[in-house]
């Protein structure tokens, strides 16, 4: 079980991403017209998507905890940037970019007062990681979602 290997419901539940949408994403639960606006028709409901997406986004919250530790670091499998505060877009149905910016500006380090440290616990911080702003830099080679 996916639980069995992160606690993902805080960093989706309490970030930027309407906590609403996110429950009913993770339940299977999605209207027929939010589906169709992400682009995945009735596929949302699939227990392998809903998991893959979740761990996709834990994978870039790792990711970006792990370049403040080190200096860098990559996640092939992230970068679904399209998905609004509100709910799934341009087949992005999480915006991971938005949940990992949030973890690193909430989680200690950042500018939020959270006690809650990232997945790597117990890492010597080689950099520093006071974290106050996050730039996104969207390379994508298409137009845009809207």
């Amino acid at each position: 079980e996916m639980n069995d290997v992160i606690d993902y419901k805080p960093w989706l539940t309490e970030g930027p991403i309407d906590p609403m949408f996110v429950n009913r994403f993770l339940e299977g639960d999605l209207t027929a017209e939010e589906c169709r606006y992400i682009g995945f028709r009735e596929q949302t409901s699939r227990p392998e998507l809903i998991e893959r997406t979740v761990l996709e986004v834990a994978g870039t919250v790792l990711t970006c905890q792990l370049a403040r530790v080190y200096g860098l670091a990559a996640n092939v499998a992230g970068g679904t940037h399209h998905a609004h505060p509100t709910g799934g877009a341009g087949y992005t149905i999480l915006n991971d970019l938005a949940v990992a910016s949030h973890v690193l500006l909430t989680e200690k380090g950042g500018r939020g007062k959270s006690d809650k440290k990232g997945l790597q616990e117990d890492v010597h911080t080689k950099h520093n990681n006071n974290i106050e702003r996050v730039l996104v830099i969207d390379t994508d080679v298409h137009q845009g979602d809207v």
